[in-house]
């Protein structure tokens, strides 16, 4: 995936997708979280590629996610980086349910103090003008 570039003024950043990551930003805009899955050898990644890390095909397709998953690990930013992000905020990296990819993404609607590694998450979708970024909240009961 190409980096994301800063949007005018405080606006968050938006995708900039390319020839791997295309696919992956289309399903976003239907919120839908999807993984690339390689067709030669099954291995699923994130982020997607023009070909396959393991055994280099360019095989590959994309594949419905659950949405769900746990924490593997996280940080509570208390200071913005970049425009658009209001502290504090937190980034995490999740390791979904149903595939053996660690994505990293937002954990948003989730009181910091209870965030905690293991903890399950549920994926969610923020629209940014034309585009749609997958973030993640805590498991609603």
């Amino acid at each position: 995936m190409k980096p994301v570039v800063d949007a005018v003024g405080s606006q968050k950043p938006v995708p900039v997708p390319d020839a791997a990551s295309a696919p992956f930003w289309e399903a976003a805009r239907q919120h839908r979280l999807v993984v690339q899955r390689c067709e030669a050898c099954g291995r699923d990644q994130y982020p997607p590629d023009l070909i396959c890390r393991r055994c280099q095909s360019n095989r590959l397709s994309f594949v419905d996610a659950v949405g769900g998953g746990v924490i593997y690990s996280f940080a509570v930013y208390v200071r913005s980086f970049m425009s658009g992000f209001e502290a504090p905020y937190v980034l995490a990296l999740v390791d979904l349910e149903s595939h053996s990819v660690r994505m990293l993404a937002n954990i948003v609607d989730t009181p910091i103090p209870s965030i905690s590694v293991g903890m399950p998450v549920e994926v969610t979708f923020e629209d940014r003008g034309e585009w749609v970024v997958p973030q993640f909240r805590a498991v609603r009961s």
